[in-house]
Parts: structure tokens; sequence; C-alpha cells
């Protein structure tokens, strides 16, 4: 293992850490770029006892991809900062980190330079790294930066894209009742529609850091964005794999239930998405698809309401548009019998269909 350090502090300074750094830790320390280094140390303020700060948190580094100093006793919008910002931490100001090469690869390219001290902890949430605080005697007294009402502004739209990691786990526990409510109710209707066969094989297809993941037991979730899936496995539950609705990694009929929530609407209908989602299914076994109503004037109007409401926490990525009429027709069109329909407020239609035990698709 090598540590490699990035510092606010002038390269003579720098320098003067590396020794006592490697000392301390009992590994290779450098204070430029390194491709062998396995640990990145960002130091935002000087300490008299810094060897000792930086071997509490190395002493912790199997524990998270970004290890935080947590400072005892602090006040006003150093102690809420975190949060605010629904992060792992309550001290997203903290002048000292230890992040994974991994975890500070992706931060800074996702555009922030690892010297941001609560701009490095958003942007680990974003990438769905673990982060954890670890008290270290000594740290009391050091410096924070100073955070004004933009800067946190600033964050806090970070944080809430719909881009974060944590995002659909987020949006289940919300603290805004109609958006909670609107998840809970659309989780209900869709465990409604899933087989009374206990011990049944199910694929979630399009999972991201929805709950209902955690909720199939046995189940294995696959999704085209890694960082929803690398913040899902910390629960330690069930299976997740990267892949698109269109190459599902598992061979023809896997599975007795397949899930696809709110995903069609984000791809082409040629080719139909539809058909790898068949492919997998077991004779006799159940597809359950969910996609917005556009049949209706419900969701067109939510749509446009919560683009403005939440500018950040909405994006229009719908490229197909069906109704309730003609989501059954594409998904029947493949051999398959619809036996279920659930509506979500009248914006979004939830389907279940059911394959032949018999007939080939």
């Amino acid at each position: 293992m090598r540590l490699r350090i990035v510092t606010t502090q002038e390269a003579g300074a720098v320098c003067s850490l590396v020794a006592p750094l490697s000392q301390a830790l009992g590994v290779p320390v450098v204070s430029g770029p390194d491709p062998c280094a396995t640990h990145v140390l960002v130091v935002r303020a000087p300490s008299p006892v810094l060897a000792d700060l930086a071997r509490g948190l190395w002493d912790a580094r199997d524990d998270a991809e970004l290890l935080v100093l947590a400072r005892p006793g602090l006040v006003g919008v150093a102690r809420r900062l975190g949060a605010w910002l629904s992060l792992d931490t309550g001290d997203a100001s903290s002048p000292l980190h230890l992040l994974t090469r991994a975890a500070a690869d992706d931060v800074v390219a996702r555009g922030t330079h690892l010297t941001d001290a609560v701009g490095t902890a958003v942007t680990a949430a974003l990438g769905g790294w673990r982060t954890r605080d670890v008290p270290v005697a000594g740290a009391t007294g050091m410096p924070a930066p100073r955070i004004g009402l933009r800067d946190v502004a600033r964050y806090w739209s970070a944080r809430n894209s719909i881009e974060a990691a944590d995002y659909d786990m987020r949006a289940f526990a919300s603290r805004l009742p109609p958006q909670r409510r609107w998840q809970r109710r659309r989780h209900a209707l869709t465990t409604r529609l899933l087989p009374a066969v206990p011990g049944t094989e199910v694929l979630n297809v399009g999972a991201g850091s929805g709950k209902l993941a955690l909720d199939l037991p046995g189940s294995v979730s696959v999704d085209v964005v890694h960082a929803k899936l690398r913040y899902m496995r910390r629960f330690a539950v069930n299976r997740f794999a990267t892949a698109s609705v269109f190459h599902l990694p598992f061979r023809a009929a896997s599975f007795g239930c397949v899930v696809c929530c709110e995903v069609i609407e984000h791809v082409p209908m040629d080719p139909s998405p539809l058909a790898e989602l068949v492919r997998v299914i077991r004779p006799g076994g159940r597809l359950i698809v969910s996609t917005p109503d556009y049949g209706t004037p419900v969701w067109p109007t939510i749509e446009k309401l919560y683009a403005v409401a939440q500018p950040h926490g909405y994006a229009d990525e719908h490229i197909s548009h069906y109704t309730r009429d003609s989501l059954i027709a594409a998904v029947e069109s493949f051999g398959l019998r619809c036996v279920g329909v659930e509506r979500l407020y009248g914006a979004i239609v939830i389907a279940a269909f059911d394959r032949s035990s018999s007939r080939a698709v």
C-alpha cells in the first residue's frame, strides 16, 4: 500500500510531512501524483499532531471509502451541514480526509477538487461511496473553512440531483410528504402484483437505488448506473450487477419473475427492450412493467410541475411515451397475457403479464 498527500499548503511544507507520515503509518508516502498510490490523504489545515490524526484514519481504512476526521464541539453551520445535506458525516467541513484511490479518482472525475471538504463529501455521496466519521484525540480546535449561504445552496443543489447514487432510496424516505407517499404507494402496488409463489427467483431490471431491490428476497438487481449499485451493496442484501435492459447477462428462461419499473420510457421502442425482458422469463413466469401513462393528462401535468419545483431532482429523459393500452399491446405481442393492472394516482400504469407455461416466445 502507498499513500499520496493532497494539501493546500506550499510545496516545501508538504515535503516536510512525508517522512513523519511514512514513519507513523508504516507505508510509503508521496506528495505528488503516484499511479501506485492506494489511498489519498487530504490535508486542509496544519496540525502539530497531524501524524497521530492520520494514523487514526489509516487504522480505519477498511471501514469506508471516505474517512472523515470528526472534530468534537462543532457549532453553527459546521455542526448542521452534514444533516442538511443528508450526508453520512457530522463533520462535512472536516480538514482531514482519507480516501481510497478509486473514490478519490471518482470525486475528481466528477469535477470536485479534493481540497474542497464539503464538495468531496457531497460528491462521494453522489458516487455511492461509503463515508464514516472517525473521532481521533487531538482533533479539537482544528479550523473549519468559511461556508456562506451560496456555498450551502450549491452543495444542496448537487446533493439533491437525480444523478445521486442514493436518490431513489432517499425519495422513499423523503421529508416531503407527497414524494414519500408517491414512492411508497408505487412500491406497494408493484409488490402486490408479484406472483404468490414462495421462492420465485426475481430479476429487477433498472433497479437503481430503489427499496424494491432490498425487499425481494433472493433477487438479482441490475442497472446501467454503477454508482447506484455501489451504494446498494452496502446493505449486503441480494445480488447486484451492472447491465443494460438490452443486454441482460443471463441465460434464457432464468427467472420466474422479471420486474422493470419505469425504465422503458427512457429507451427507444425499436428495438424493443421488452424482447430481452421476455427472453429471461421462464415458461409460466411473470413480467411486471411500469411506465408513465401518457394517455391521460395526469402524468404530463405532474411532469411539468415537478420540473419547475425540483429542477435538479427531475430530468426530462422520456423518449418513449406509452399509454395503458399501448403498453399492454406491446407486451402481449410477445405472447404474454395481461393478468393485472394497477394505476398510481392515474399517472403511472403498472401491469403484470404471465408467460404461457407451454408456448415458446
